[in-house]
């Protein structure tokens, strides 16, 4: 398992902070939001974090609650492992913020293959009963939808 690690970069005038490897009772949360400088916007990109448990799920929401106060958040690349816990845990992502991207888990019944599809809210939409629809994804492997 990759241990976590971080990165705060400056794109544009835009504190961008790159997150990777597990979350646990071992990771720095509240260190690493200590310091940022920003424009009043924070991006967290979440590509890189492979696993998060318990633990790590309680201390990322006392890190990320008081500073939902400070940024606008920007969420992106938020890989499967934790928009399973965005879809279980109220308030691991704050509601203030915005979700620019996420993937979800792809599943072939046809060959069994399986991978991650990315999606972005643009194209995501609703049914007539007010229920989330994603694209119809095509296999790779056997080409059925």
């Amino acid at each position: 398992m990759k241990i976590f690690s971080y990165e705060i970069k400056n794109e544009n005038g835009t504190s961008v902070l790159y997150l990777s490897g597990k979350i646990d009772e071992d990771t720095p949360l509240a260190d690493i939001f200590d310091g940022i400088e920003s424009n009043g916007v924070l991006i967290v990109d979440m590509k890189g974090v492979t696993s998060i448990n318990s633990y790590g799920v309680r201390c990322w929401i006392n890190a990320i609650t008081p500073i939902a106060s400070l940024f606008k958040l920007i969420f992106r690349n938020i890989p499967s492992v934790i928009v399973g816990q965005m879809n279980m845990i109220f308030n691991f992502i704050p509601a203030s913020a915005i979700v620019e991207g996420f993937y979800a888990p792809f599943y072939c019944d046809e060959c069994d293959d399986e991978k991650e599809i990315f999606f972005t809210p643009k194209n995501i939409s609703k049914d007539s009963y007010g229920q989330f629809k994603v694209p119809i994804v095509e296999c790779d492997v056997c080409k059925s939808v």
